[in-house]
């Protein structure tokens, strides 16, 4: 799936992706092969770009860019962010500073998305911890209302 044919969505998709721009977590949507295709504003914000910008990047580079997981070292985790994405994995509320502000701190988490019209696409959320809004929890609804 390329970006033009998610921007091509159903009068029901659209609702999500309007769904995820009010949302204060950042999620980006990846292709299989590591670029993203779609972010929503909030990304954008949190990172200090225009979430339109983020489209095209690599996820791998956009991680070692903005972000430093707290419990790992830098390395060691790109290389199993890496893997995660090579064998289509996923990982759940790993904590992770944003590198021009040590002080915020994300949960974040990935997972490929299986049903309609995002099997194979990649869902990356950056949620604020210790936030009210949760983005991990409408992943499952959203996956249910694109089967």
């Amino acid at each position: 799936m390329n970006c033009l044919e998610l921007s091509e969505k159903t009068e029901s998709d659209i609702s999500i992706f309007e769904l995820f721009n009010e949302m204060n977590d950042g999620i980006v949507i990846q292709e299989i092969n590591g670029k993203f295709v779609w972010a929503n504003e909030a990304m954008g914000e949190i990172i200090g770009i225009p979430h339109s910008m983020i489209v095209g990047m690599d996820a791998v580079d956009f991680f070692s860019v903005y972000f430093s997981p707290v419990q790992q070292n830098q390395k060691v985790f790109i290389n199993l962010l890496k893997n995660t994405f090579k064998y289509n994995l996923s990982l759940n509320h790993v904590l992770c500073n944003l590198r021009d502000s040590p002080g915020r701190l994300f949960e974040y988490s990935t997972r490929v998305m299986t049903t309609h019209m995002t099997s194979g696409l990649r869902m990356n959320i950056f949620r604020i911890s210790g936030g009210s809004t949760s983005a991990v929890s409408a992943a499952g609804y959203i996956s249910s209302t694109w089967n």
